[in-house]
């Protein structure tokens, strides 16, 4: 179970990274206000954590961290005021990351 989430979650954060560095995702963060540099420097860091979710020792910790950065997802869709649809996404992938940890934290419980 853990895996498919990993492996889903990784899947559209993939995505997500390759729109950021060609540069598709240019437009939403100039109508948010964000520079160039700041889409490239997020790009990096959900390429690091995604990379962080197939550690062992990591993976939790990137996937609170990818979890951070939903929250900056909610608040620039809020900021330029998207429509609803623009959320679905968000909000399957803050699903599939919340899902993750819990079942993280859970795992390691039952190690203890």
């Amino acid at each position: 179970m853990i895996t498919s989430i990993t492996y889903s979650i990784a899947f559209i954060f993939g995505l997500a990274i390759i729109s950021k560095l060609m540069g598709k995702s240019k437009p939403t963060f100039q109508k948010a206000g964000y520079s160039t540099s700041s889409m490239y420097t997020v790009a990096v860091l959900q390429a690091i954590l995604t990379a962080g979710l197939f550690t062992q020792y990591y993976a939790l910790w990137s996937a609170i961290g990818l979890l951070l950065i939903m929250t900056g997802i909610f608040y620039t869709l809020i900021k330029i005021k998207e429509s609803w649809q623009s959320y679905i996404l968000a909000v399957l992938v803050t699903v599939l990351l919340v899902a993750l940890v819990s079942l993280s934290v859970i795992k390691q419980i039952n190690k203890i």
